[in-house]
């Protein structure tokens, strides 16, 4: 499991401010927070140019240090702020990103909107603590505290004593845990404060062989009380909960092929859908119920189909020559997006079009990805599609944008595989599935990207999750 990390946080300032800056980068470090100040964590020789702008945009707050000095001259700190400002917009998740720190009483236009923290007045720096301290249990993100300073110098002191009398390694450790014990030092390891994952609630269909082949299961979005719902010799998978929470469609090749099926929730009244020779895959239900999109092999490519909900008029969507697979209609039944290689060679692209096929667009072809992006799923506002990322460093990544393609950002960064995103009912959290223990489970997420959990710890595979409404 991934080792908890600490509230980013970048400081903004001007040279004037130094000092202050300074004891506020201090004074952040002792109450658990990882602060980020150029003149301390800028690398020597990297190109600040560069630099900066990663690491703005890998902070989970900008703390922007205000004062009259940095209002009223030229600076790289103007610059930050309109980064920091892009960057907010970008970032589905924050209610808070930046915050900013008057350290004296002034006001800055570009940030007239924000409430600002007066950082001079008595308990200034209480309240920007508390803020933070609220971000980073929005983020699922931990506050650890440094150990107190007798702690630290009694570890250093005692690394260094050990390395160099490892001949008498007991009787040191003893005598000094003798010392500690006189001194009234108490030796426990710091805990975490403050770690906060947010409540999960509903439920997560997906697809295991961890009983020897594909069927379907179903759990608390927790992960507790995982459940096994069919039972057919024949490979079940790609779960789809209908918007009543009362059906789940899936497909199976229990006949052979694949077809779309559907069932209670809980398993039960099992039913075919699609009875075509050739292959129908990826239910995706319309968000009144009455209807399911689809992927078929029928006409001799991947096209995108709709039927209704029991099965009848069956329609044609998409009729391009290349394969056009995993449909995703909006929450607010508008669109469908739905993945295509026809503008790639040998990639896949995230495509958007009307629920009548109409009005067909890439939405991913300009992010200059050599393996291509997939999966889309509908945030349920219908304001955001997270998908599928491949980038050109070999492993698949969560990425997030706009429905309309624009403000594209990563939510992982691993060097495994991330994959098959869905998000929560109310928005706040995503699922996802990842192989980074060596077979694939489903994890989770803030919909910051930070504080991934994870949900199924089975040795099979564990895929395909879809979060109930």
């Amino acid at each position: 499991m991934p080792q908890p990390r600490r509230l980013r946080v970048f400081l903004c300032h001007a040279d004037e401010d130094r000092s202050v800056v300074r004891s506020l980068y201090r004074k952040l470090q002792n109450d658990g927070f990882e602060p980020w100040l150029a003149e301390k964590d800028l690398l020597s020789g990297s190109g600040w140019r560069e630099e900066i702008p990663r690491v703005v945009r890998g902070s989970d707050v900008f703390v922007a240090c205000l004062s009259r000095s940095f209002i009223t001259r030229r600076s790289h700190g103007h610059r930050q702020i309109h980064l920091a400002l892009d960057t907010a917009q970008e970032l589905p998740g924050y209610a808070i990103f930046i915050i900013p720190l008057n350290l004296e009483p002034c006001a800055y236009d570009p940030l007239i909107h924000l409430t600002p923290v007066n950082y001079f007045e008595d308990g200034g720096y209480e309240q920007l603590r508390r803020t933070l301290v609220f971000q980073a249990q929005q983020l699922g993100v931990a506050v650890i505290p440094p150990p107190p300073p007798v702690f630290r110098w009694f570890w250093t002191a005692a690394r260094r004593m050990l390395s160099w009398l490892r001949w008498v390694f007991v009787p040191v450790v003893v005598l000094s845990l003798l010392i500690v014990a006189c001194a009234g030092v108490s030796l426990a390891v710091p805990q975490l404060v403050n770690q906060v994952f947010p409540p999960l609630t509903g439920k997560i269909v997906f697809r295991s062989d961890r009983d020897g082949n594909y069927e379907i299961y179903v759990m608390n979005a927790d992960g507790s009380n995982q459940t096994r719902l069919t039972y057919d010799g024949a490979k079940d998978s790609f779960p789809a909960w209908s918007p009543d929470g009362g059906q789940i469609a899936f497909q199976t090749d229990r006949n052979g092929n694949w077809d779309i099926y559907v069932m209670n929730s809980n398993g039960s009244n099992q039913r075919q859908l699609t009875s075509d020779e050739a292959h129908d895959m990826y239910p995706s239900w319309s968000p009144d119920g009455s209807r399911i999109a689809f992927a078929s092999e029928r006409s001799g490519d991947w096209d995108i189909y709709v039927m209704d909900a029991d099965g009848s008029r069956q329609v044609r969507l998409t009729g391009h020559t290349k394969a056009d697979a995993y449909p995703a209609w909006s929450p607010d039944g508008r669109f469908i997006a739905f993945q295509s290689d026809r503008d790639a060679i040998a990639n896949a692209e995230v495509y958007l079009m009307g629920v009548d096929g109409s009005n067909q667009k890439c939405l991913t072809c300009d992010m200059g990805t050599e393996r291509g992006n997939a999966y889309p799923a509908w945030s349920p506002d219908s304001t955001f599609i997270a998908f599928r990322s491949f980038p050109n460093y070999g492993n698949t990544e969560i990425c997030v944008m706009r429905f309309d393609g624009s403000g594209k950002r990563p939510l992982t960064n691993n060097r495994v595989g991330d994959s098959f995103p869905t998000w929560s009912p109310d928005g706040n959290h995503i699922a996802f599935q990842s192989n980074r223990d060596g077979n694939w489970d489903v994890y989770v997420m803030p919909k910051s990207g930070f504080g991934q959990k994870q949900l199924t710890t089975s040795l099979a595979d564990d895929r395909y999750p879809d979060w109930s409404p």
